[in-house]
């Protein structure tokens, strides 16, 4: 099993701050950083890791553009008009 691409901690830094040596237990704490890896996303309600996002807006005259996922790090490309590509 992997971590899921959410993991907001590696399984290294993890069995390093336990003091776990084995490979064991490896599945259960994958799991473990899994869930509180969701469950830290959607209590805060945004992604912690970096992402990238494309999201689209129906102009409606008003000068403030509010992005539904934050903090912006860049922003590759900005439009207006009808066509996107």
């Amino acid at each position: 099993m992997a971590l899921a691409a959410n993991a907001i901690v590696s399984l290294a830094d993890v069995k390093a701050y336990l003091r776990i040596s084995t490979s064991d237990d490896d599945a259960l704490l994958e799991t473990l950083i899994d869930t509180a890896s969701t469950r830290i996303e959607s209590y805060c309600d945004r992604k912690i890791i970096a992402q990238n996002f494309r999201e689209s807006y129906n102009a409606t005259g008003q000068r403030t553009l509010r992005l539904r996922n934050y903090p912006v790090s860049s922003i590759q490309r900005l439009a207006t008009g009808s066509k996107l590509s």
